[in-house]
């Protein structure tokens, strides 16, 4: 499989996930399947089909804000997936990101260090603390709530874990986006640890999923192929009024801004 050849449009993805999510034996095929397994993840128990994206911990900076507009566009429910007891490591740069915060002050871009690494590297992501001793966790939710009241982020560390590891259920996964909705994500294929996950985790499972019943999971891309720097800190740092928050923040607890070469 051509790597590029998963990702559809948005108006791709819009007409296909209408069409397959009323092909009422499609859809009875795909949930006998996750029924031998953990199931179908709850959020899809819904009258309509999900837009989601999945992160081991989600924040609503850019890329989530771009994510929640598509979603809209697509008619889609809006259902954020984690998986909190995922492992803090600060080789992994999404997670990193949830530490390093990206700020603009007087149109600089900035770094906030919220963590000592060496003393939460391997926590539990949810036991992950701030310097200041708040949790990590805490921290992204109250911005949750002051941005996206009432919006409601599903925790699927158990559903994962009754499969068994990455390789196991990634299939079953992957298998909600053929009919039941959309996926939001941006697989990596640059060299590394993260490229090796793709080649033997993901592309496996959408080729098996496709041999199994005829159709590809219905993914859109989250963010652009190959981005520079600028790109990368734009999708990881926050609207204005978020931005701001953080900073009142960050200079309450006494936090040092880190200036970058980034223009």
């Amino acid at each position: 499989m051509i790597k590029n050849n998963i990702y559809l449009s948005l108006d791709e993805a819009r007409e296909i996930v209408s069409r397959r999510w009323d092909d009422k034996d499609l859809k009875k095929k795909i949930e006998d399947t996750l029924n031998t397994k953990a199931g179908l993840i709850s959020v899809f128990l819904k009258d309509k089909p999900q837009a989601v994206i999945w992160r081991s911990m989600l924040s609503p900076d850019n890329g989530f804000d771009f994510y929640y507009h598509c979603a809209n566009y697509l008619g889609c429910g809006v259902s954020p997936l984690e998986f909190l007891e995922d492992k803090f490591v600060s080789i992994n740069e999404e997670k990193k990101a949830l530490s390093r915060i990206r700020v603009t002050q007087d149109n600089i871009k900035k770094y906030i260090e919220l963590t000592e690494y060496n003393k939460q590297e391997g926590k539990i992501l949810k036991n992950v603390e701030l310097k200041n001793g708040e949790k990590l966790y805490d921290f992204h939710q109250n911005l949750f709530k002051k941005n996206y009241n009432g919006l409601v982020l599903t925790d699927i560390s158990e559903w994962c874990k009754n499969i068994g590891k990455a390789r196991d259920y990634y299939y079953y996964y992957l298998l909600h986006f053929i009919c039941h909705g959309v996926l939001f994500e941006s697989f990596s294929l640059d060299e590394g640890r993260e490229e090796i996950f793709t080649e033997e985790i993901i592309l496996p499972a959408i080729n098996k999923i496709e041999a199994d019943f005829g159709y590809k999971p219905i993914i859109v891309r989250l963010y652009p192929e190959k981005q520079t720097l600028e790109e990368d800190f734009y999708w990881f740092s926050y609207s204005e009024s978020i931005n701001d928050d953080i900073i009142k923040y960050a200079h309450m607890n006494n936090y040092k801004f880190i200036d970058t070469k980034i223009k």
